[in-house]
């Protein structure tokens, strides 16, 4: 069902390419696609669709696909200072998403050790997240991974009274969805009883093998 989706999404970009550069970015994102279909799954081939996406990008440097996928196998692999060139150019692409912003914040904390620009990226995150929860009419409309990452940049922000508020919200909403309850309930508990540093790590930087992401 994943690659069916994945390769009707790239016939339609395909088809609707307007210049050389695109169609070529495109194909070259494609060959990605049908190496996760017929390829052992290994490093190498990884590294490999990860120079193919680079190659895509650099013909075109907003194609937020190749971008995405490309930060996929370059976490997976711990390559993170590939990661953290790739999220910038992602919050360059879209500059309201406050999940990547959450996201850069943790590389600069713990991959650049840059707390300034750490609560930066945080306090831009936390922007975000409040304008997106005052437009909806309910939490249930929000996805797992959006709660996760609002969990996380309240307390990485220290916002203790909203981390509870926050909580009971999801509770009163996915009680019914123990995986959300359990991985909320998760960092919770690393936040309390490890560091910052552990909820970074368990949440941003372990690597992958490659057959779990390919």
């Amino acid at each position: 069902m994943k690659l069916f989706f994945l390769f009707s999404i790239n016939c339609i970009l395909l088809f609707s390419c307007s210049n050389s550069s695109d169609c070529k970015a495109i194909r070259l994102y494609n060959r990605t696609i049908y190496m996760e279909s017929f390829c052992k799954f290994d490093t190498s081939t990884v590294i490999k669709a990860i120079k193919l996406l680079d190659k895509a990008t650099d013909l075109q440097s907003d194609f937020q696909f190749a971008h995405e996928r490309k930060l996929v196998f370059q976490q997976g692999l711990g390559l993170w200072n590939d990661a953290f060139l790739t999220l910038k150019k992602l919050e360059h692409l879209k500059p309201d998403d406050p999940e990547i912003k959450v996201e850069i914040g943790a590389y600069y904390e713990y991959l650049k050790k840059d707390m300034k620009s750490a609560f930066l990226k945080y306090k831009e995150a936390d922007f975000l997240f409040c304008s997106i929860l005052d437009s909806i009419e309910s939490y249930a409309q929000l996805n797992e991974e959006f709660i996760i990452s609002y969990i996380t940049n309240l307390i990485l922000f220290t916002i203790d009274s909203d981390i509870e508020s926050m909580h009971n919200l999801i509770f009163q909403n996915y009680y019914s969805n123990k995986r959300i309850i359990l991985k909320i309930n998760e960092i919770k508990q690393i936040a309390e009883i490890g560091t910052r540093e552990d909820l970074i790590i368990k949440k941003y930087f372990t690597a992958k093998d490659p057959s779990l992401f390919w």
